[in-house]
């Protein structure tokens, strides 16, 4: 697994943390070919974690760009990306969490959560809203049950791209998958 979620947190922008995430998994693809490692097979096991900010559309238009981005990285190698999804998990940004009002983190979380389930994150992470300030028993308990309402309730997983078609969604999930792959470019590059 590669981890764009620390690098967010420590302030990465959202197009650099994609590339970032490209670049390692690229990285692993590369030494996973030095080594002689089926491409299929190591294809297959890879996932990658993405920070979901509050926002609700850019949550869902980063866990678009990254599978979009993913998919250009298993075409390249001549493989199909629908055989070779990658495994997403949607962890929710800490840095989007106020110290100021606790209780707004709640609905913080929510949103972030709902972004990386309709974008098709495939686990969702969250934390207490009152994480920052050591977290409760019921912080603790409302982050878990806003995954459960979310997941199991909410009828999203039961969609293939609940996002899919939305003008607005799909132009920012390109244009962000766009930014990407070229900030991937010029990593690769030097």
């Amino acid at each position: 697994r590669t981890s764009g979620w620390a690098w967010h947190n420590r302030g990465m922008t959202t197009v650099q943390e994609l590339a970032y995430i490209l670049s390692a998994l690229t990285e692993i693809m590369r030494a996973g070919m030095a080594r002689g490692f089926d491409l299929s097979d190591l294809a297959s096991r890879l996932s990658a974690s993405v920070a979901l900010p509050a926002d609700l559309f850019d949550a869902i238009s980063k866990c678009r760009a990254i599978r979009r981005g993913w998919g250009g990285i298993v075409s390249a190698l001549g493989l199909d990306p629908d055989a070779h999804r990658l495994f997403l998990q949607g962890a929710v940004s800490v840095r989007m969490f106020s110290l100021i009002d606790g209780e707004v983190n709640m609905l913080r979380t929510t949103t972030a959560l709902l972004g990386g389930a309709i974008g098709g994150a495939d686990q969702l992470s969250a934390h207490p809203h009152d994480s920052l300030v050591g977290s409760s028993v019921a912080g603790r308990r409302l982050a878990r049950m806003q995954q459960h309402l979310l997941i199991e309730e909410s009828g999203l997983a039961r969609s293939l791209d609940p996002a899919g078609g939305a003008g607005f969604v799909e132009a920012r999930s390109d244009q962000l998958a766009e930014a990407a792959w070229y900030n991937f470019q010029k990593i690769e590059a030097d």
